[in-house]
This record gives C-alpha cells, structure tokens and sequence, in this order.
C-alpha cells in the first residue's frame, strides 16, 4: 500500500521531480501537480493551491535533494552579492532540509553546500568571517551545527590546510551533531534538569550520528 506524507510547505516551489497529490473523498490521493513540472508552471495563483499537499513517502529523499539544490544555488547567488545574512538564512534551510531525513541520499546535498563554502569566492569576501561574527547567539542544533562549520572552517583557513582538509572539516562541523535528530526531542528540547536516563538519552547522540 502507498504511503503518502504531506509535503513541506517550505519544498513546495522547489518540486519537479517530486510529483504532488490532494486528499480526496474516502482518503483517496489524488495527482495534482504531476513529475517534470514544479508548481509555478501550473499558473495558478498561490493563494488558489491547496492548503496542504502531500507526496509519496518514496519520494521523501528526492524532494529533499531538489530543496538542497536549490537552496545551494541561492547560497551562491548570496555569496557573491556579498549578502552575509542571506548566506547565514539559506544555510540554515539547508541544514534543516538535510537533517529532515539524515540518511544516504539526503546527506549528498551538504557536500556541495561545503565546497560553495570553501570556494575561492567565499574566502575572497570573507563569508566565514561574517559567519562566525553572526552566530555567537544562536543556540538550537541547526544554528549551532552552522556556528560550528564557521569556527572550524576559520581556523583551517587561518592555518592554511588544503581545500580536500578544509572541505572535510566543514562538512564534520556540520554534521556533528547529525545523531540528536534521532534522540527524543522532548528530552533534547527540555528546560529542566535532566534525569539521568534523559541524560544519557542526550549522550547517546554521538554514537547515534556515527551509525548515520
């Protein structure tokens, strides 16, 4: 039986490969934008598409890899406008789409995002810097998984490693903490004290990201 999940409002422009289905009478899935085409090429006002919109389970990986392309063709578009918030913003969309569904498939997309990152463009206008400058509030795990990619790349600019380090480096910073999307987000969103099974709950994330 087909498994169908709603589609993320925040993918929805960015689907063309990924075909789009509404709910019908007696739970029936209905194609409403088929494969090939993405929902601007419909002509159809925004306020005139369905409210929510769903897709194959099966189809989940795929309309994550379209959203990371492109977001990382906006993440270059922001680099070389110089526009340091709009970087800090699209990275942010681009680590929450990966860490949706962190697995062999998904996990690709952030290799390209590194790589726009390291290029010789981002040293030029100093994206790293501003990066690190931005993010010393910022606390949640994608917030801090990009904090940590900035500091890391920092410091392997400032010590000259080669790009094929710099590259590794960046991507571990970023997906260091890939493992607490697997820990109860409950215990990992408290604002308490932890018990001491919530603790190791928490603790578990780090073999959790390695077994990713």
């Amino acid at each position: 039986m087909t498994e169908y999940i709603r589609a993320r409002k925040s993918q929805l422009n960015f689907y063309r490969k990924v075909p789009l289905y509404i709910k019908g009478e007696k739970n029936r899935f209905i194609l409403y934008k088929q494969e090939g085409i993405t929902i601007s090429d419909m002509r159809i006002r925004k306020e005139k598409h369905p409210s929510i919109l769903y897709i194959k389970y099966s189809d989940k990986i795929k309309g994550i890899q379209e959203a990371q392309k492109a977001f990382n063709k906006k993440l270059e578009d922001a680099i070389k406008s110089n526009n340091h918030t709009k970087v800090k913003e699209t990275l942010i969309n681009i680590v929450r789409e990966t860490l949706e569904e962190p697995r062999s498939g998904s996990l690709e997309g952030v290799y390209d995002t590194v790589n726009i990152l390291v290029s010789d463009y981002s040293k030029e206008y100093d994206v790293v810097k501003n990066l690190i400058d931005i993010s010393h509030k910022d606390y949640s795990t994608i917030l801090h998984s990009i904090n940590v990619m900035a500091l890391v790349l920092g410091f392997a600019f400032y010590i000259n490693l080669s790009l094929d380090e710099t590259k590794i480096l960046g991507l571990c910073g970023l997906l260091h903490d890939v493992g607490k999307t697997k820990v109860n987000q409950k215990i990992l969103n408290a604002q308490r004290k932890l018990s001491d099974e919530e603790f190791e709950e928490i603790k578990s994330h780090t073999y959790r990201g390695y077994n990713i």
